[in-house]
């Protein structure tokens, strides 16, 4: 009975952060402006996504399992190759290390204002393709190591924790503490030389430089503060739950470290819907493409179909 009350909560809060992050992604997306001013956002967004819509199928394809009644065991060969746990292999570390890469993007804003100011596009792609290859590569290894396993000792529903091999799992649990834990502490550091940063933008404003390089100044600051803002956020929602998850699983709590592996999914689900309210709410661009959005898709349309169902009927 819990367990489908669990699942339930899965398909619901993974429903809503999925179809939250899609449109927003969508919105940043349609305009170039804008999808080239917030790479890194977007690689926020889209692990979110996936990570949501990883717990949206594990919800139902666990519901399904459980509905049939399916009680033998299965081998970690046959779990690691359920839709959901493919996702959750790649969302669940990526969360957390494009938390890092935020911290990171911002620090280096701030320490090289000018070098970030000329080739942004280097230092966020930079980021991002490095990060996702290390992820990947070892997400890889781990999938094909867990496919050897081929003894049933797994549940039927297939957690992810159990399909893993320990020491992967182990292993991607230490990456998202540590990321998680450094991507506070070095956004902490960001926001204390934020007045540098600042003090940079001013004397480029006296000086009269070039407007389109004061704009980026200013809405480089801005985003530094919307960002700082959502760090507590995940903070919250975020790192210390996994911390605790870690900490638990160190200490084999068992029945209590189970639920804290249930939180830990919950809130990291829930973590990207404040951040999302956060981002379109301070980031005035973002809010306005956003807004067209959902004016194209809610209003547009039925407009368009009530003007030619009016021109078709005027004599």
């Amino acid at each position: 009975m819990m367990i489908s009350v669990l699942l339930v909560f899965y398909i619901l809060i993974g429903s809503i952060a999925f179809i939250a992050n899609l449109v927003v992604f969508i919105a940043i997306c349609r305009s170039h402006e804008l999808a080239s001013r917030y790479r890194i956002i977007l690689a926020q967004i889209s692990a979110a996504a996936i990570l949501a819509l990883a717990t949206l199928v594990a919800g139902i394809g666990r519901t399904i399992i459980i509905s049939m009644n399916i009680t033998s065991l299965r081998s970690r060969r046959y779990c690691m190759l359920m839709p959901w746990n493919i996702l959750f292999m790649w969302a669940e570390p990526m969360t957390a290390v494009v938390e890092l890469i935020v911290s990171t993007d911002r620090l280096l804003l701030i320490s090289f204002p000018v070098a970030y100011s000329i080739r942004p596009t280097f230092f966020q792609l930079a980021q991002i393709f490095i990060s996702h290859i290390a992820i990947g590569a070892a997400i890889i290894v781990s999938w094909i190591a867990s496919l050897c396993e081929t003894e049933d000792i797994c549940d039927p529903i297939c957690w992810t924790s159990q399909s893993m091999l320990p020491f992967y799992q182990y292993f991607f649990t230490v990456v998202r503490v540590s990321t998680a834990l450094l991507s506070v502490i070095l956004y902490f550091i960001a926001y204390v030389l934020t007045r540098r940063y600042m003090a940079h933008v001013i004397a480029t404003k006296k000086s009269g430089r070039d407007a389109a390089l004061q704009a980026f100044q200013r809405r480089q600051a801005q985003l530094t503060v919307t960002m700082g803002i959502s760090c507590i956020v995940t903070l919250i929602l975020y790192v210390i739950p996994i911390c605790l998850l870690f900490l638990a699983e160190g200490s084999q709590m068992g029945p209590l470290g189970s639920f804290l592996t249930v939180l830990s999914v919950l809130t990291t689900n829930i973590n990207p819907i404040p951040n999302l309210v956060i981002l379109v709410w301070r980031q005035t661009d973002i809010a306005s493409a956003v807004k067209k959005l959902l004016n194209f898709g809610c209003f547009n349309t039925p407009k368009i179909n009530i003007v030619l169902a009016v021109s078709q009927t005027t004599p």
